[in-house]
């Protein structure tokens, strides 16, 4: 591919060309590219043009008005162009960057100038502006990479979509549109939680459905067989000796043959729960811990170990709540083994108290949402042939969409966490529950479209 050095609009078509003849030009070793206060980047050139002051005056209007429409995309929400800075070396694929702001301005005359700068009639037949063009600080491509084509399928319960075969480039990449639906007739769910987990050290071992059956049985805790729930038992709270907020449940983070390099990361936690009877109220809590190892007891981590205490409703059918956020490892994992420490001692405990009632609470599994990359739908029932969709547009504002066959149904903000496609790729974990029930035989349909991104030269 040939030198490219234009402004485009979205749709690819050229509006200026800065190496077309008879347009301003750039003067050879004037380009220069710098970082804005507000994490953009700035490029700045001096332009060149020799022609009739008609000319001259028509060129700079038309330079003019393509940059002031660049500036008005993003204060207009009823234009559908954006304008796009697109640099290409030769033989290197396309890549351009989205504009925001532009200064042009006319640059007086000066002997260090060929043929001078500007004068007030343009006499000489020549003229010199500086252009500076506040642009988005990554590069991207052109049209967005489509991992799957159509929807893939994964369970409603924790289900994992394994996108390692796709970077975002050599920075994170731009999820230009991401939608969940529900994947069969009959299905529907009124909230989703998604979330990339990153390769790091591996995913061999990955597995973000924990069973409360295989923790650690704490105050009032026992093990109840049940077929309706995940792994065919839940873990039952009945309160009988403390009804205080106890711990009620500790989990090993490697629980089974999970290895703990393949679990390190934020996780947003969800509990699949109920109660007993529709009266009983409950509050639940989120504790880091670490193992205690003279008494194998899970004792919390330092202050901000503990979560928010959740009040879910009281609910006879299993559904899914978020009780917070869990960090594997909340510090710094170089330190620690730096120092030949293991980290495989980390925890987390559920605590659990009852409010009022006199009823159980059935605690049966914890599905981990990697939240390092991270969205959640909680905007109204989305049934079949009828999509959850989360657009993010080249100035990374994110919303979020009903799609009922194809048309607007709804619109909506979403719950968002660095919504962004990590650059080396990685796991992408979901759950979703139909209005206050989780049925665990639910699976949904997703689909990812990509741009990736680059900071200099496209791969």
């Amino acid at each position: 591919m040939a030198l490219e050095f234009r402004i485009e609009n979205s749709s690819g078509a050229v509006v200026y060309d800065f190496l077309t003849s008879g347009n301003l030009r750039v003067v050879d070793g004037s380009w220069r590219t710098q970082p804005s206060q507000d994490g953009r980047k700035i490029e700045t050139m001096l332009l060149m043009s020799k022609d009739t002051p008609a000319n001259i005056r028509a060129d700079v209007a038309t330079l003019e008005n393509v940059l002031q429409d660049a500036v008005s995309y993003h204060f207009d929400k009823y234009r559908d162009l954006s304008y796009w800075f697109r640099w290409v070396t030769d033989g290197e694929s396309g890549k351009r960057a989205l504009i925001f702001d532009y200064q042009l301005n006319p640059v007086p005359d000066s002997p260090d100038l060929p043929n001078g700068g500007i004068t007030p009639n343009l006499e000489g037949e020549a003229s010199y502006y500086e252009l500076a063009i506040t642009r988005h600080a990554a590069w991207e491509e052109s049209a967005a990479t489509i991992p799957v084509a159509g929807a893939q399928t994964v369970s409603g319960n924790g289900g994992v979509w394994n996108l390692t075969a796709t970077n975002g480039g050599r920075l994170n990449g731009r999820i230009s549109r991401f939608y969940c639906l529900p994947s069969s007739s009959g299905m529907e769910f009124t909230q989703f939680w998604a979330g990339m987990r990153l390769a790091r050290r591996g995913l061999t071992t990955f597995d973000p459905l924990y069973e409360c059956e295989d923790a650690n049985s704490r105050v009032d805790a026992t093990v109840v067989a049940d077929g309706t729930a995940s792994g065919g038992s839940y873990a039952r709270v009945n309160f009988a000796t403390d009804a205080t907020l106890r711990p009620r449940l500790t989990f090993n983070v490697n629980e089974g043959s999970r290895d703990i390099d393949d679990m390190i990361g934020s996780y947003k936690v969800l509990l699949r729960y109920k109660t007993s009877d529709g009266t009983t109220k409950t509050g639940v809590q989120l504790v880091s811990t670490f193992e205690q190892p003279s008494t194998s007891a899970a004792v919390p981590l330092p202050p901000g170990s503990y979560g928010s205490v959740i009040y879910p409703p009281a609910n006879t059918t299993y559904s899914l709540i978020d009780i917070g956020v869990l960090e594997v490892a909340p510090f710094s994992v170089k330190m620690a083994e730096d120092a030949g420490l293991s980290i495989a001692g980390l925890r987390f405990s559920i605590f659990a108290e009852r409010i009022s009632g006199s009823g159980n609470l059935q605690l049966d599994s914890v599905i981990l949402i990697p939240h390092e990359h991270y969205v959640a739908w909680d905007a109204g029932l989305v049934g079949y042939l009828e999509a959850a969709e989360i657009i993010t547009d080249e100035a990374d504002r994110i919303q979020g969409f009903r799609n009922s066959t194809n048309v607007v149904d709804g619109v909506t903000e979403v719950s968002k966490n660095n919504w962004v496609y990590p650059r080396e790729g990685g796991y992408f974990v979901v759950a979703a529950q139909r209005d206050g029930q989780h049925v665990l035989t639910d699976t949904v349909g997703l689909h990812i479209e990509v741009f990736k991104r680059w900071q200099t030269y496209r791969a």
